[in-house]
């Protein structure tokens, strides 16, 4: 005997309308398209660099791509990766440097490139546009221009592709098809990847039916035991039990719901605290890395959800540049990038030294 039942829906996981509402920065679709950055044209010409050493200078997503670097495709000489204002000592004539920054404004990496011009090294520039873009064309060097996307971190595949293309146009890869590899990579993820989108039904997408199929796998294994022994007085021989969709009663599922709103807004409490947390360090570190300091509560420290007062220590000039680059980060740093750079503006204004 074969029972049938029709108890839990797993619709909410098809429901497009509700991923969207979740996923409002379209962090799947942006995951869903990676593979099209590998297949992204770069246009490299031919490089005869005479060098002994290659340096790559940048911060972020950019140093990212120049990580991944590292574990393929491999280099004929030695490698190092710079994250910050200065570069090694040993850097001169005989030395590659590619400084990358995906928005062309990042100060530490246009402080690098300054060393970098001074130092008399072969230089190429990668970024999107902003400063970066500018120095190279004002001093005559080679530039790779990245496509525009919507975050940084979500070119992380650009500048990859860059990278390796500009080595391997050099002559400083280990494997001589580099390019093809790449191609053959984006062609794979591709494949992959499109069983994986949200418009694939739970029934066909293997995310989908990791979430839910376990789960209800769990619950017709126990519902089919428990019939079994319920049955087997009654002369009824339970052979399996299969459970096509699972729709609790409206009084269940209100609960249901009440203690998934219950949770979200636990996660989301518990995220802005974090973020706070990590907001409050970064601006520490940044003064940190300019010669300043700021003075942050142990409370903010230990996540202590209660609004708390940073004190930043620095000279104006310090202080706008941790400005310039919180402007840039994610959270509410860039509204606190304004309202220090409000702060600023106030030091120089009349208005301060004016007697009531």
């Amino acid at each position: 005997m074969t029972l049938t039942f029709n108890l839990l829906s797993m619709s909410i996981i098809d429901d497009l309308k509700y991923i969207h509402q979740k996923d409002t920065s379209d962090a799947l679709g942006i995951a869903e398209k990676q593979w099209q950055q590998l297949e992204h044209e770069v246009e490299v010409p031919e490089l005869k660099y005479p060098v002994e050493n290659i340096v790559f200078t940048g911060m972020g997503g950019s140093a990212l791509a120049a990580l991944l670097a590292k574990t393929w495709p491999g280099f004929t000489v030695p490698f190092e990766v710079t994250r910050g204002y200065h570069l090694p000592a040993y850097v001169g004539p005989k030395t590659l440097v590619v400084a990358s920054s995906y928005s062309g404004n990042t100060e530490e990496t246009l402080s690098a490139l300054g060393e970098a011009i001074k130092a008399g090294a072969h230089i190429v520039c990668v970024s999107s546009g902003g400063k970066l873009a500018d120095l190279a064309k004002e001093n005559d060097l080679l530039w790779i221009e990245l496509p525009q996307a919507a975050q940084p971190r979500f070119a992380v595949l650009y500048s990859f592709k860059a990278f390796v293309t500009i080595l391997e146009r050099a002559g400083f890869v280990n494997h001589t098809s580099a390019e093809k590899e790449i191609h053959q990579t984006a062609l794979f993820l591709k494949k992959h990847l499109e069983a994986f989108s949200p418009t694939i039904p739970a029934s066909k997408n293997p995310a989908k039916n990791y979430i839910a199929g376990a789960t209800r796998q769990k619950f017709q294994d126990s519902l089919e035991a428990h019939l079994k022994t319920q049955c087997l007085p009654w002369g009824v021989d339970i052979k399996s039990v299969l459970i096509r969709n699972i729709t609790p009663p409206d009084a269940i599922a209100r609960i249901i719901r009440e203690r998934e709103v219950a949770v979200q807004d636990a996660n989301k409490y518990g995220e802005q605290i974090e973020q706070a947390k990590s907001e409050a360090e970064l601006v520490k570190q940044e003064m940190l890395a300019r010669g300043g300091d700021a003075a942050v509560p142990k409370l903010a420290l230990r996540c202590d959800p209660r609004p708390e007062e940073v004190i930043i220590m620095g000279s104006v000039h310090q202080i706008a540049g941790l400005v310039r680059n919180l402007a840039s980060q994610p959270f509410r740093l860039p509204s606190l990038a304004r309202l220090i750079d409000e702060a600023l503006d106030g030091i120089d204004s009349p208005e301060r030294y004016r007697w009531e």
